[in-house]
């Protein structure tokens, strides 16, 4: 808490953090944004996804889906891959005002490429959208990406490309082992079709 006082950024990160998650302080939802507010506003990534956060829940602050992206969008800005992989994700919920498909698209591709799961599977929905041959080998490999990440919703996807034989040879074993694997995930859409191929 010293150095926090003493304006170092990342210990006051670190404290806004821990008041976040009641992490060796008892929680604290208005020191938790006071303390991620400082941070953030010295540049902080971290700190600006926090805050994005703390702004989207309403969590020692009055809920703002505006004040949410700003911040979310300078920490993915910054290369924060949370913030990269939850920016698009925001868009896709309406929160926020996207300037283009194609920022989209590249915030989408940047996420992905950065490893986040639902980021891959928001690539693969959007190259879905493209009939072409290519778009649907693509849209193939996002959802496999994020399928092995397990994302359940990508499994689902990925089996029923599997089945129709859509962007890879058809193998109803695969799609089988895919929707088996969504379905111990949750999925009650993986549980139907399993249902089916049986």
């Amino acid at each position: 808490r010293k150095s926090a006082c003493q304006e170092y950024v990342p210990d006051q990160y670190l404290l806004g953090w821990m008041y976040h998650t009641a992490c060796g302080v008892m929680e604290s939802a208005e020191q938790a944004f006071e303390w991620t507010y400082k941070a953030a506003v010295n540049n902080h990534a971290g700190a600006q996804y926090l805050l994005a956060n703390l702004y989207l829940d309403g969590k020692g602050v009055v809920s703002s889906e505006s004040a949410a992206v700003m911040w979310c969008r300078l920490s993915a800005e910054q290369g924060h891959v949370p913030a990269i992989g939850k920016l698009p994700a925001l868009y896709e919920e309406g929160i926020g005002l996207m300037e283009s498909e194609r920022h989209h698209i590249l915030l989408c591709q940047a996420a992905a490429n950065a490893g986040h799961a639902e980021a891959q599977f928001i690539l693969a929905e959007n190259y879905g959208k493209d009939g072409s041959d290519e778009a649907v080998q693509k849209q193939f490999m996002w959802y496999q990406r994020a399928a092995f990440q397990g994302l359940a919703s990508a499994q689902c996807s990925l089996a029923a490309m599997y089945a129709e034989g859509r962007g890879v040879k058809q193998s109803l074993s695969d799609a089988e082992v895919w929707y088996t694997r969504a379905a111990v995930r949750g999925s009650s859409l993986a549980v139907e079709a399993l249902m089916k191929l049986k």
